[in-house]
Parts: structure tokens; C-alpha cells; sequence
């Protein structure tokens, strides 16, 4: 160690002092950085106490022996007698003059500066973790990605609402939308444009595809797979007859924040900004109610093979579509992609101006069909008959169960009461008197009646099932 002269007494003039020293020279063109030199070197590091590791200005994580490597090959002065060392890790986070910020975890706030340090109600302090992509754009005619979304969705309604859904993913990463589309159609469609366009808008780091099954067995439990992520796209999405699924896919649509679990790691809080798009070839994929919120569901115009050879769409049309686009399978020039991509951002939607429910599309009434569990359908079956106790408008629930009893199946009375609900009916009230051809088996029980009207009268049931 060389002393500092106490005529100088300062750490830039014995910094001259030492490059100018026979040890400088023996460590020709080595850096030197004293405290200001090693802020401006190490600015936006910050050392996430817990984890023991560094993150970078990019993003990147690293433990002590990454640190030296990446930011090593200098000479650092870690104290006000001139000592030196050349560990990078020691001069950010153990030097007596100066280190790196230093905190207790993580968020991940794309509407946030990166880096910024924010503090719970706990005391415990964050470092934002994220950092912009950088999407190359270019002005472009993008007539062919617009036809393409014409010939799967004729209707222009559902088309601007899955465009302002898609652009303002693209325009503002990071606010949340508390639905998700779904896109249903027969195979080979060309779905997999969208799924381009969304990887390359998006940038392919924040965006991620977990596999169906995954989502089925695992994923609701080990999620970490979500953190750090804008846009999740999930293929080939069919849920079971129990609707576990669906109810595991909820908050994921939903929530901005969520527990974390990794396989071998505890549970945490962490942040869940994406936004989610569904892909399907089955029209019961994603059930729905009347009221619900987290799906718009989208059936394509395009159900059988025969329908992709009226509209032209054979593999020449796909070929040129793909080689516009240009991914790398297709000369990776990216044309179509950055064309696309640059349009998407300059869309006319601000920030904000997106339903908080899922849009009631041209699809809705059919995907209500298409939900319908099977008590729903044994109903609709006895309506559309005109059975005892479902004409007119009406739905005894005595009548019910008469059906359930026929098959050996009994529900609970809250159940009966949703299927009914969810086609579409209204309870009036219980019925004044119970009817033999409601339910042969308990013909004084007084049943509750619903109806498609919610201004019906009781006193009119009896005499619209010719009861009287």
C-alpha cells in the first residue's frame, strides 16, 4: 500500500500520486476507479440482500463470482488510506466510501422507472427489476395481417375489440386487464400469426407460453414461471367437465399480485402485470356464464376445412403470409413483424380505454350453448320439448325433479337454482299450491317457479302448462 502524503490528503491527488508509481507501471493500462469512478462504473447495480445477488441496469442477476467477471479487470480504492483490491463484488457492496444501493427484494413494475427503489409498509425496500424492450418498429402496409384477421373474424366488432385488446398489451406493458380473449377455430387457420406478432410486439423475453397440461397439473401450484413476464399465450386451451381449470385461470386474468412458489421454494408475494390470450380448436375450451367477465370468447368464421378452401386460404396463401411476416423459419427479414408491431403501437387507444369486462362478442349466445353443463342441458332439453312444467316461458323446479329423479341424480338446491339462472331465467317466487304433473312423487310440494320474465305472475303458471 502507498500512503497519502499528508500534504496532499486527498483521494484524487493520491490517485495521481499512485498511477504515477512503479506499481502502476507494473500494471500497465489497469483502471484505477476511486469512489466517484466506481459510482459512474457500478450505477444501477443494486444488491438484493436475501438473495445475495447483484442486479444490473439490464436486469441481470449475479452472484459474487459473475460480478468480478463482469465488472472485474480494475483496480477499485475501497477505503480512504488507498487500499485496493480488483474483486468488483467487494468494492460495490463492502467498501468503507461508498456502495451500491442495497435491498430486501424485488418488484417487477413495468409502469415504473426501472431501478427505482420503493419501501413496503413493512420498511422493507425494493428494487424495480424491469427493464423496457427495445422493439425494432418500421412503417409498413399491414393489409395482409388485417386480412388475415378478417377471414377468421368477419364480424368488425370483434375484430376491434381483439385489435384494442392486442394494442394496448403492446402500447402500455404492464397495466393489467382483468380478461382475456379467446380464439377458437377448426385446425390450421393460421392462429399461430397472432401468436408471432404478440411474441415479436411484446419482446420474446416477456412473453411466454405455458402448455396446457402444464396449467392442469402444476402450474396453478409452481408459478414462478409468471414472474417477470407482459403477455402469456396458452395453446390448445380445453378445460374439464369439473371447470378446475377455469377457476384456476381466474386470478392468473385477474390479479396483479399473487403467490409465488418455485419447486424447492417457499411462498412469496410477487408481482403478475401479464396479460393473457387463448388458442382453441374446441368451442367448449373455456366455459362462461351470463354474467361473467374474465373471457370474451371469439369463434372464428372458420369451423371445417371446407371453409378454409372457400376463402382461398390454402398453403400458397399461408406461404406468402408467413414469408411476409418473415420470421426466421421464413428468411428472418421480420417485415411483416416490425410492420405490425409498429402499428399496433401507434393505435389510436389510450392508455386505459379498454373495458374492465370481458366485450360481449357476435360469439356470446353460442359460447353460452357451449357452457352449459349437463344440468343445464337436461333443462333446455325438457324446454325445447314443451314438457310439463317448462311451457310458457316457465321452469318448475318440481319439475326438475322429476327429470333428476328418471335419471338417478340429485343436485342441491343452490345448483338447481345457478343452472337455471345462467339460461337466462328469473325466480318469480314458490308456486301457491304444489301440481301432480310437476312431480308425480311429491304432488303437494310447492315448487319454486322461474321464468324468462322477470314480471311474470305466479297465478299465470297453472294455466300456461294447461294444468287448468
Amino acid at each position: 500500500m502507498i500512503p497519502i502524503p499528508s500534504t496532499i490528503g486527498n483521494l484524487p491527488a493520491f490517485l495521481s500520486i499512485l498511477r504515477a508509481t512503479a506499481f502502476a507501471n507494473a500494471l500497465d493500462n489497469v483502471p484505477i476507479l476511486g469512489e466517484m469512478e466506481c459510482r459512474q462504473w457500478f450505477a444501477g447495480c443494486t444488491l438484493v440482500g436475501p438473495e445475495n445477488r447483484i442486479i444490473g441496469p439490464r436486469g441481470i442477476r449475479y452472484g459474487p463470482d459473475a460480478f468480478n467477471a463482469a465488472y472485474g479487470g480494475k483496480l477499485f480504492v475501497i477505503d480512504p488510506n488507498g487500499k485496493t483490491t480488483n474483486r468488483a463484488w467487494e468494492a460495490a457492496t463492502n467498501s468503507p466510501l461508498w456502495t451500491v444501493p442495497k435491498v430486501d427484494g424485488t418488484r417487477f413494475l413495468p409502469v415504473r422507472p426501472t431501478g427505482e427503489i420503493s419501501t413496503d409498509a413493512l420498511g422493507r425496500t425494493y428494487v424495480n427489476t424491469y427493464v423496457p424492450a427495445n422493439i425494432e418498429t418500421i412503417p409498413g402496409d399491414v393489409t395482409p395481417f388485417l386480412r388475415h384477421l378478417e377471414l377468421l373474424l368477419p364480424d368488425p366488432n370483434d375484430r376491434r375489440a381483439l385489435v384494442e385488446y392486442l394494442a394496448h398489451c403492446v402500447k402500455y406493458p404492464g397495466y393489467k386487464i382483468p380478461w382475456a380473449p379467446l380464439i377458437q377455430s377448426t385446425e390450421g387457420v393460421g392462429k399461430n400469426v397472432i401468436k408471432q406478432v404478440m411474441r415479436y410486439a411484446i419482446g420474446s423475453h416477456y412473453f411466454y407460453e405455458p402448455k396446457a397440461k402444464q396449467l392442469n397439473d402444476s402450474g396453478s401450484k409452481f408459478n414462478a414461471w409468471m414472474e417477470g413476464r407482459l403477455f402469456f399465450l396458452v395453446d390448445e386451451i380445453k378445460t374439464d367437465e369439473k371447470r378446475d381449470m377455469v377457476e384456476t385461470l381466474k386470478p392468473f386474468v385477474t390479479e396483479t399480485q399473487l403467490e409465488i412458489e418455485g419447486k424447492g421454494s417457499n411462498q412469496r408475494m410477487g408481482d403478475t402485470p401479464g396479460n393473457w390470450l387463448f388458442l382453441s380448436n374446441h368451442k367448449d375450451a373455456i366455459p362462461i356464464h351470463r354474467n361473467g367477465r374474465r373471457f370474451a370468447i371469439f369463434y372464428s368464421a372458420i369451423q371445417s376445412t371446407s371453409d378454409l378452401a372457400a376463402r382461398g386460404m390454402d398453403d400458397a396463401y399461408f406461404g406468402r403470409l408467413y414469408g411476409w411476416l418473415g420470421d426466421h423459419p421464413n428468411g428472418g427479414h421480420l417485415y411483416g413483424l416490425k410492420a405490425v408491431a409498429g402499428w399496433l403501437m401507434a393505435y389510436p387507444i389510450e392508455r386505459g380505454a379498454i373495458s374492465q369486462r370481458a366485450p360481449i362478442t357476435s360469439s356470446f349466445d353460442a359460447a353460452l350453448i357451449e357452457s352449459r353443463g349437463w344440468l343445464a342441458q337436461l333443462i333446455m332439453e325438457a324446454v325445447e320439448g314443451e314438457a310439463n312444467g317448462f311451457r310458457g316461458g316457465w321452469i318448475s323446479t318440481a319439475a326438475v325433479q322429476r327429470l333428476l329423479a328418471g335419471q338417478r341424480k340429485t343436485v342441491a338446491s343452490r345448483s338447481l337454482g345457478q343452472a337455471i339462472e345462467e339460461l337466462g331465467y328469473h325466480r318469480i317466487g314458490k308456486a301457491g299450491r304444489g301440481y301432480m304433473q310437476d312431480d308425480p312423487a311429491n304432488p303437494t310440494k310447492r315448487p319454486w317457479l322461474w321464468n324468462t320474465s322477470p314480471n311474470a305472475s305466479l297465478a299465470d303458471y297453472g294455466r300456461s302448462q294447461g294444468y287448468e
